[in-house]
């Protein structure tokens, strides 16, 4: 259930040989945050990376919800790196009733839906079912869903 858990982990950040001469900023192509930088939202080039992530806030949220909802698939997501501990999901998903009769493949029968998840990092390693925090997850139009 865990494979392919480690495309998710954010690229280490690049090592400077000169840290006593930098000031305390973010560098732009890691994820470094340091005092007075706040994090950023980074879009998620390959939304597939975090199907899995998906799959896992769905399960959480019929748990949670009582409902039968089923992933078809992630539209498009950002992420944020907090400290290297924890990362931060804004997800809209396309999800389907799974008991509904209506077939899946019809973009009609989907809904949508905008999922805020708290991964911690430290659970991840420790493959604990507990590694996915659901903050939100609410249901949009579809009109948002154009662009």
């Amino acid at each position: 259930m865990f494979d392919g858990i480690s495309i998710v982990r954010p690229p280490p950040p690049p090592c400077h040989h000169h840290h006593h001469h930098q000031k305390a900023a973010a560098d732009d192509k890691g994820g470094v945050v340091v005092a007075g930088s706040p994090p950023r939202w980074e879009p998620i080039e390959n939304v597939g990376d975090v199907r899995f992530i998906a799959k896992l806030a769905v399960a959480e949220h019929n748990k949670e919800a009582k409902t039968d909802l089923q992933l078809d698939h992630v539209v498009r997501g950002e992420r944020k790196l907090i400290y290297a501990y924890w990362i931060y999901y804004n997800l809209v998903l396309a999800a389907h009733n799974g008991n509904s009769s209506s077939s899946s493949s019809s973009s009609s029968s989907h809904n949508y839906y905008e999922v805020y998840i708290k991964v911690d990092v430290s659970l991840w390693d420790k493959r604990s079912p507990h590694v996915v925090d659901v903050k939100s997850f609410r249901q949009v139009s579809h009109d948002l869903m154009i662009n």
